[in-house]
């Protein structure tokens, strides 16, 4: 993980602000029926953020074999979770659905990263005692950042993307990726 410093705090949170304008989805409402746009880019980079931390717990020593298994059959699933997604998208720029019949591959995706965070975390857990502290924080801090990513990945189709006050959906999600990338020095 990255050493954190007001200035890269301050440089992360200039590339968030930088993207902040790129929505990943909007919403309608008609007739009691509410429809998400997604925007497949951004959905995209979102989940592969999930992968990028993952691959970042390849990194830490000394790590268990188990912990390495774990982490190497994340990467397939994400991988294969992306993959499926980007298919599914096709050449799309959006994908425009209503809430209630969210796409197979989008709750899928959703959670194949929920997923690979529980079995990180339950992973770490069980592998506390051959881990030394630093190297079992880095790992939960891993699980905990990718649940964060599922997070945001979920709220983008069910329509409850947290905004802070004075911050719009947009700028929320986006700061929360950013923050989550300088923590891994995914910068």
């Amino acid at each position: 993980m990255a050493d954190f410093s007001r200035r890269s705090l301050l440089r992360a949170l200039g590339a968030g602000s930088a993207l902040a304008g790129l929505a990943a989805c909007t919403l309608t409402t008609t007739h009691g029926v509410t429809t998400i746009t997604l925007n497949v880019a951004e959905f995209a980079y979102d989940a592969n953020i999930a992968l990028s931390v993952v691959k970042t717990a390849l990194g830490f020593a000394p790590i268990p074999a188990t912990i390495v298994t774990v982490v190497n059959e994340a990467i397939s699933l994400l991988q294969t979770g992306i993959t499926a997604f980007k298919t599914y998208a096709g050449s799309d720029i959006s994908l425009t659905f209503d809430t209630r019949n969210v796409p197979a591959a989008i709750q899928s995706l959703i959670h194949d990263v929920q997923t690979v965070s529980a079995n990180l975390s339950a992973i770490a857990t069980s592998e506390s005692a051959a881990m030394n502290g630093g190297v079992m924080s880095r790992v939960e801090a891993v699980a905990a950042d990718v649940a964060n990513v599922a997070s945001i990945l979920a709220s983008i189709v069910t329509a409850t993307t947290g905004a802070g006050e004075g911050m719009t959906a947009a700028n929320a999600r986006m700061t929360r990726i950013e923050a989550i990338k300088s923590r891994h020095g995914l910068m």
